[in-house]
C-alpha cells in the first residue's frame, strides 16, 4: 500500500521536508518510490511537482494528514 507522506531532511532543530510517495510499511527517513516536492516549515515555503502529484492522486492512494493539510492550504486539494 502506498502513502504521500513527509521524509525529513536537514539537521536538528532546522528541519525539512520532503513529500514523498513512500510504502506505507517503510521508515519514514528510509526508501521511498518517488519525491512530489518539499517543504520549509520555518519560511512556509513548499514546492511541489503537480504532475507527479496528480499520478499518484489518480491511483487513489493514501495522503498523511500533515501533507494532506499542506495541500488544501496549496489549493491543491479540496
Amino acid at each position: 500500500m502506498l502513502v504521500i507522506r513527509f521524509k525529513p531532511i536537514g539537521r536538528k532543530h532546522s528541519k525539512m521536508y520532503r513529500i514523498v510517495a513512500a510504502y506505507k510499511r517503510s521508515h519514514p527517513t528510509k526508501k521511498y518510490l518517488e519525491s512530489l516536492g518539499w517543504y520549509n516549515p520555518y519560511t512556509k515555503e513548499c514546492s511541489i511537482n503537480k504532475e507527479k502529484l496528480q499520478k499518484y492522486l489518480d491511483l487513489n492512494i493514501e495522503i498523511s494528514n500533515s501533507v494532506r493539510s499542506l495541500l488544501i492550504r496549496q489549493k491543491l486539494l479540496t
